[in-house]
């Protein structure tokens, strides 16, 4: 494909168009309450409906998703970026452009690439453009054999989040730069020994493995393998990187012999479950702000800082959580350890 631009990034990931609620602040510890009493914190989109119809909190709806997510913080910090969501023409797909063209959203960027099946609808927001991403919602299944061969590669660094994982693997299996993969959800439909093969094989092409901490357990499960092994197993892959709910986060290297852990202390406020900071995207903000810093080359104990700080700071722009999550008087405080 010719030269390939260092500097600039591709996302490949999912989309959604949620409807979130906007609380008054002194509405806020009230719904952190409400949701923190219900014991599946899963149904979050749905627990925040069930608050919406029993408080008469306003809410709209919004255009979100890892994909749009992390190009925001991409680009805040001036890199060149472009996303791309692949789904099957089917019609849920079309109710979707339906439903974005009712919420007034220019579909008309929405394109299918040259020589690439009707079956796949392809959307492509220009690097140049600073505006708010827009996308098509949902990868599928369906739409997972149809990326283009080799259509990345002029760009430096891939990152695929939260897809469909056989679409993950068709994109990171053409590309030969810098890939970072965040499995999502994705990795605890994975059961059998053929499942686990076909892991093996999508993390032998990843560069940078980001993950929440349960879902690494359950990759370790299915791999039947710890800590550093990551780096016997996998040659290609350079940094662990796993986020520990709200606590903080944790970094592993091939090249450090250190583990770095970054555990947050708050004071003045109550820390919220890890699942709500999981849902708003505060997840998205660590992994691109991570992702910029290993690319600049940054010490594992500034990238940490950086990336979970961008996540905190995330808190106070999404959704239900525009209210500061963290009291506005309280200091912050992170502690890095090293264990070899």
């Amino acid at each position: 494909m010719g030269h390939k631009d260092l500097d600039s990034i591709v996302v490949i990931g999912d989309f959604a168009i949620d409807r979130i609620i906007t609380p008054q602040l002194n509405e806020y510890e009230e719904l952190v309450n409400f949701i923190q009493t219900k014991k599946n914190l899963k149904s979050f989109r749905k627990l925040l409906f069930e608050y919406t119809q029993k408080k008469r909190v306003p809410f709209h709806t919004q255009l979100g998703g890892p994909l749009p997510n992390i190009c925001q913080f991409l680009r805040i910090r001036e890199r060149a970026v472009s996303g791309y969501s692949v789904v099957g023409n089917d019609r849920l797909t079309r109710k979707y452009i339906r439903d974005l063209n009712t919420l007034e959203v220019d579909t008309s960027r929405f394109v299918s690439l040259p020589g690439i099946s009707a079956e796949c609808i392809y959307a492509l927001n220009s690097p140049t453009e600073h505006d708010s991403a827009i996308w098509l919602p949902h990868v599928t299944a369906q739409g997972s054999t149809k990326l283009p061969q080799d259509f990345f590669n002029s760009h430096g660094i891939m990152i695929v989040s939260e897809v469909n994982l056989s679409l993950a693997y068709r994109a990171l299996n053409s590309y030969s730069g810098m890939s970072v993969l965040n499995p999502g959800s994705e990795v605890f439909s994975l059961n059998s020994s053929s499942d686990a093969s076909f892991l093996g094989n999508l993390l032998s092409l990843v560069t940078v493995l980001s993950t929440n901490k349960e879902e690494l357990r359950r990759i370790k499960e299915l791999l039947g393998i710890n800590g550093r092994e990551f780096f016997d197993r996998f040659p290609r892959l350079e940094y662990l990187l796993t986020t520990k709910d709200a606590s903080g986060a944790c970094l592993m290297a091939r090249n450090y012999s250190s583990v770095y852990d970054l555990n947050l202390q708050e004071l003045g406020s109550k820390t919220p479950p890890g699942q709500i900071v999981d849902t708003i995207g505060a997840g998205d903000a660590f992994l691109a702000s991570a992702v910029d810093a290993i690319s600049r080359g940054t010490n594992p104990e500034d990238l940490l800082i950086t990336a979970t700080m961008a996540a905190q700071e995330s808190l106070k722009y999404r959704g239900a959580y525009i209210p500061r999550l963290w009291d506005k008087n309280a200091t912050v405080y992170a502690s890095i350890s090293r264990t070899e």
